[in-house]
């Protein structure tokens, strides 16, 4: 690497942290971590632009895909009352895929020193224990059930071996059936009333307690599938 590419990315490194830092603050100095979890004040707000709402909701399932550790689920939830499912769910949709690929690169362009940074090793290592030669499943996995933070998991896979074509096509089944089913199962099931708020926790604990558990006895799993296909 000769002098100017050097650099060039050194450049890059520090107004990338600028930016990010910038926006830490802000977001955590104004509030906003309370904020994006208030359905109605989301829907107040994205409603309050008029048409160039629409970016606004886009952009904040951006930024929650990237560096604002907070779950999407809300900003669905207000994006469908106000769009309805189908333009809200093809909205954030594409909010989270941007997001994704560029929190993907930015794993494969600044590496482990980011998310050491951001989570710490003894954490960064945790991932990558668990995906270890497993990579595409355990990355499959994490983007399929919730409780997992999509922002951190992409830019991990962006540090291992893994492929763009798998990552990218992963996000297209991933990130889209879950934000379909979300948004018309808020249509279905609205937060109005105590019932809707239990039933959607009920959903939400199931799902994350089945993939904690699929995750914790990976290896038993993995191995007895090789058993089978060994025997076979």
């Amino acid at each position: 690497m000769d002098k100017q590419t050097k650099k060039k990315l050194i450049l890059t490194i520090l107004i990338t942290v600028a930016i990010i830092s910038i926006f830490v603050i802000l977001y955590f100095s104004l509030g906003l971590n309370n904020y994006f979890t208030d359905i109605e004040v989301l829907r107040e707000t994205i409603e309050s632009y008029g048409d160039f709402g629409k970016f606004i909701y886009v952009l904040i399932n951006f930024l929650q895909t990237t560096i604002i550790p907070i779950t999407n689920i809300p900003t669905i939830f207000a994006g469908t009352y106000i769009y309805g499912p189908l333009e809200a769910a093809n909205l954030a949709i594409i909010g989270v895929l941007i997001g994704s690929v560029v929190s993907f690169y930015l794993g494969r362009v600044f590496g482990t020193k980011l998310l050491i940074w951001m989570i710490g090793k003894e954490k960064l290592d945790k991932y990558l224990t668990m995906m270890k030669g497993r990579e595409n499943v355990v990355f499959f996995l994490t983007m399929l059930l919730p409780g997992f933070p999509d922002d951190i998991v992409c830019m991990i896979a962006g540090i291992t071996p893994m492929k763009f074509k798998f990552f990218s096509i992963t996000l297209l089944i991933t990130r889209t059936i879950p934000i379909y089913l979300t948004a018309y199962g808020a249509s279905l099931i609205p937060l109005n009333n105590i019932w809707g708020w239990i039933i959607w926790i009920v959903i939400y604990v199931v799902i994350f307690y089945i993939g904690q558990k699929i995750l914790r006895n990976w290896d038993s799993i993995l191995t007895k599938f090789n058993k089978k296909n060994d025997a076979k």
